[in-house]
């Protein structure tokens, strides 16, 4: 009709993602007649502007003239023909768009103007200081302005130029002395090697943590690599850094160089050292950039210890850490091998290992610093004092309220600042009560799907989770403090795609989750009682680990009761609880019966709970808010002001 009456060719069609839009009927249409699918991301109206704001003009006349008449409702038709005629009849004028007052700091950047990005209506702009491209809706041109840039423009000169004028006599040939491994010859212009000048304090608590190796500087955005490292604004302490990397390799006789075989391969890109045993086998690496010996440039490090970059390298720290530590008295947790016990007496001390990290817990003072001086005469240690983090996780302690509580901010604003979010306000958008997903509402072809691993809000949600400020806490409640209780649940047919169920479950100790799963079951569930049975059945094979590894702490002594399980559905427990009965689990796979043995051997307890109070519940389906906060409360998320 349009082409008919008007002598207009449609060339594209915007569109939000409703059902009427998205059958391949339609778009098979659309590609016949040669028009290009402009779609709108989901949920945001914003994006169709013109079409929402017409459709609201059109429904707010109609509203108007049937309120003034007394006809039926089934004139409402001719309504919206006359409505839509009379907006088509009336001129318009383009308004310039109003914007808010300026604040103290500037609300925009100046960018080089580079092009329209493909099927959207946006700018393409480069943006120099950070070398990045933006591609941006709103923008006001400075046509008389031009690129204050002697190269070319291209991004590629444009990297050039930044890395050569920002720091042009810098240095970091590292300072070897006569006798080092095979440097003869003194080097001038180094940077002096760091040594921490920062006194030493015993720690005033029981938990200690102390880090492997020997930098300084822990922060969650550092360089990716030797060139990062110089164009950043604090590249003085990073070189210091690296200084102090290569000295201690030196220290312990890491590498020497030597000339490649003919048949020897090189591993590139090595961090930093790994406290390291000897490697029983030749590996070669190439020198590190910026400490390259210029007596023998063309020499490559021949590895005698194992460092970062290895594949063997946490293989071999893991064994040395292993062996000394045996030595000592501590055993190994069988059930989770990066925990080791020593008690003595009344006196109990646990060390917890993650790759060169240690966490040391005590509960008196002496031995503490007993195990520290015996783990500092083994290897090149770093007291970092009272644990404050681990992990990426913060740690709050408030001994006089039996509190500890655990948060992820740090983490949380390194996702925010790799995906350009840290600016970014916060809001709470909860999921739809009974929502239903599928794969068909979102990317289905290359090109969609190519698109959208571009989208850095596509990764970032679900690392984020509006959680910043929420902390896992723990304690508070004697009468609960050292029992695990569990809670399972199921959603039935939740996979709108294949109609299979989701398994959750829950442990609590001492008031907070200590272990959670929320996956889609393997098996397909014929009924609701069937998809509970099999989630209690998931939870029970994690009931027998969590209650052997506790076991073998020897701190939780109602670890040996039975843990009791809670399910909200009478007919799974029956089954699991009654061996006889077999109406409804005849189909059953002989492996989910798992759960009566171990029910039949004590290791749980399956109970009734009502399905209110399934803490369980919100990792298996989408809830009304107030039920979500109250059940997020109970598992022990709480916001940072409730402890504060």
């Amino acid at each position: 009709e349009v082409e008919n009456q008007l002598g207009k060719t449609i060339k594209s069609l915007r569109s939000d993602r409703e059902g009427e839009y998205m059958s391949q009927e339609f778009l098979d249409h659309l590609k016949d007649h040669g028009i290009i699918a402009h779609r709108t991301p989901p949920y945001t109206p914003q994006h169709n502007g013109v079409s929402e704001r017409r459709n609201r003009t059109l429904l707010d006349m109609v509203r108007s003239m049937m309120s003034q008449t007394t006809l039926p409702k089934s004139f409402l038709d001719y309504a919206l023909e006359t409505a839509t005629r009379i907006l088509n009849m009336v001129l318009t004028k383009k308004r310039d768009t109003l914007t808010k007052p300026n604040k103290l700091e500037p609300r925009s950047i100046k960018c080089i103007f580079i092009g329209y990005p493909k099927e959207t209506m946006k700018y393409s702009f480069y943006y120099p200081p950070e070398n990045k491209v933006l591609v941006i809706r709103n923008a006001k041109f400075l046509e008389n302005s031009f690129i204050n840039q002697e190269a070319s423009g291209s991004l590629k000169d444009l990297e050039i130029i930044q890395e050569e004028d920002t720091h042009p006599s810098i240095d970091t040939s590292l300072n070897y002395k006569e006798g080092d491994l095979e440097i003869n010859e003194p080097q001038s212009d180094v940077i002096p090697i760091r040594r921490s000048t920062r006194t030493r304090h015993a720690p005033d608590g029981m938990c200690l943590y102390i880090d492997a190796e020997e930098h300084e500087l822990r922060d969650l955005g550092e360089p990716a690599n030797y060139k990062a490292a110089l164009l950043d604004p604090e590249s003085e302490k990073w070189l210091n850094a690296m200084n102090v990397e290569i000295q201690s390799m030196k220290d312990n006789e890491v590498w020497v160089l030597v000339e490649l075989p003919p048949n020897g391969k090189t591993q590139t890109d090595v961090k930093s050292a790994f406290l390291n045993r000897y490697l029983n086998e030749e590996v070669y690496m190439e020198q590190i950039d910026g400490f390259v010996n210029p007596k023998y440039p063309n020499r490559v490090c021949k590895l005698k210890r194992s460092i970062y970059g290895l594949k063997q390298a946490s293989r071999q720290w893991n064994k040395q850490f292993n062996d000394e530590i045996n030595k000592f008295g501590f055993t190994q947790n069988c059930d989770e091998p990066c925990v080791y016990l020593k008690a003595s007496g009344s006196n109990i001390t646990l060390i917890i290992l993650y790759v060169d990290d240690i966490l040391i817990m005590e509960n008196n003072i002496l031995m503490l610093q007993i195990v520290k001086s015996y783990l500092e005469g083994c290897f090149a240690m770093k007291d970092l004092g009272k644990a404050a983090y681990i992990l990426g996780f913060k740690i709050y302690r408030d001994r006089s309220r039996r509190l500890i509580g655990l948060c992820q901010s740090a983490y949380i604003e390194k996702i925010l600042k790799q995906n350009c979010m840290e600016n970014s306000k916060r809001r709470s958008i909860h999921m739809q009560e009974k929502l239903k997903l599928s794969k068909s509402q979102g990317a289905l072809t290359p090109v969609e799907l190519k698109r959208m691993q571009n989208v850095p809000y596509a990764s970032a949600v679900g690392s984020i989770m509006n959680t910043k400020d929420m902390f896992l806490v723990y304690g508070g409640d004697l009468k609960r403090e050292l029992r695990v209780y569990c809670y399972t649940d199921a959603g039935y047919l939740t996979n709108a795609d294949d109609l299979k169920s989701q398994t959750g479950y829950v442990f609590i100790l001492n008031g907070g989750a200590v272990d959670w799963k929320s996956a889609k079951q393997s098996i397909f569930a014929t009924s609701s009682v069937d998809a509970d049975y099999i989630a209690a059945f998931d939870a029970s094979k994690e009931a027998v680990w969590v209650r052997k590894f506790i076991s073998g702490l020897g701190v939780v002594l109602t670890i040996e009761e039975p843990i009791s399980m809670y399910c909200d559905n009478t007919g799974a427990i029956a089954i699991a609880n009654e061996s006889g009965i077999t109406k409804g689990a005849r189909h059953f796979r002989a492996k989910v019966h798992y759960l009566r043995k171990v029910i039949k051997y004590g290791d749980i307890k399956l109970e009734k709970v009502y399905i209110d109070d399934n803490l369980a519940d919100h990792f298996t389906k989408a809830l009304e808010f107030p039920k979500h906060s109250e059940h997020t409360r109970n598992i022990g998320m709480l916001p940072g002001s409730s402890l504060m």
